[in-house]
């Protein structure tokens, strides 16, 4: 993944990688907004990244609705990772966003990577996101977590991997409770990496209120022997340019 990636350094951000935007409900485009997936993961990453993740999340979460244990949960981590952010000084550029979810594993054969979910981060992104799709939920050893420690700052980019993946959890109106506990121990053991033991409370949530609604589908993650790999809520948004 990294020579894809490699192959795209010299590529310019993509027009459509900007911050989400809702689209109204409604052939009149009248009456409340709602968001499509493509609009949540893209507010999942945005959080993930910015200062003040709230700007992101706040449009695509109702106040309204009582989360499920395993969306407060996720939320409530996500905000304990959030303090032990530091800087990150490696740069952007086209990247691929979802590597496992994209790619068919069929025993000893080469990995084929069927699709492109495009993002605009450092290239180490593309594995951070790998290490955490793979542990949660592909049975991966631990010691994936040190393949690529060499990259610059991964610990750091893994970090927001993981507070990206908590907050897609969150957002998502069809994430599953069955994803929850392989996320929830990754997180706990990159809070660990990071400098911290487990995050549970951080004092004031982050946001109150449940997720957004939508009337999308999903499938549960699946295993990584012959099929494409899934990835918490079973995919990942199309994100090709409108």
């Amino acid at each position: 993944i990294l020579r894809f990636n490699e192959a795209l350094v010299d590529e310019q951000r993509p027009a459509f990688l900007t911050a989400p935007v809702p689209v109204a409900d409604g052939p009149q485009s009248r009456g409340p907004m709602v968001w499509g997936d493509t609009e949540l993961f893209a507010a999942a990453d945005a959080a993930a990244w910015a200062d003040d993740p709230t700007v992101s999340l706040a449009p695509v979460m109702d106040p309204t609705t009582v989360p499920r244990d395993d969306v407060a949960a996720a939320v409530e981590k996500a905000a304990g990772l959030l303090l032990l952010r530091e800087e990150v000084t490696a740069p952007d550029q086209l990247v691929h966003g979802d590597a496992l979810g994209c790619t068919v594993y069929d025993g000893y054969a080469d990995p084929a990577v069927v699709d492109f979910v495009p993002a605009w981060h450092p290239t180490a992104w593309s594995v951070a996101l790998l290490v955490v799709d793979a542990l949660a939920w592909a049975n991966a050893e631990d010691a994936l977590l040190d393949r690529w420690r060499h990259l610059p700052d991964f610990d750091q980019i893994l970090l927001r991997a993981v507070i990206y993946r908590l907050f897609v959890h969150a957002v998502l109106p069809d994430s599953t409770a069955e994803a929850w506990p392989g996320l929830a121990r990754v997180a706990d053991i990159v809070a660990v990496r990071a400098g911290s033991a487990p995050v549970t409370d951080p004092g004031e949530p982050l946001l109150s209120g449940g997720r957004a609604t939508d009337d999308s589908g999903s499938t549960a993650p699946a295993d990584t022997a012959g099929t494409t790999a899934q990835t918490d809520a079973g995919r990942t948004p199309e994100t090709t340019e409108e």
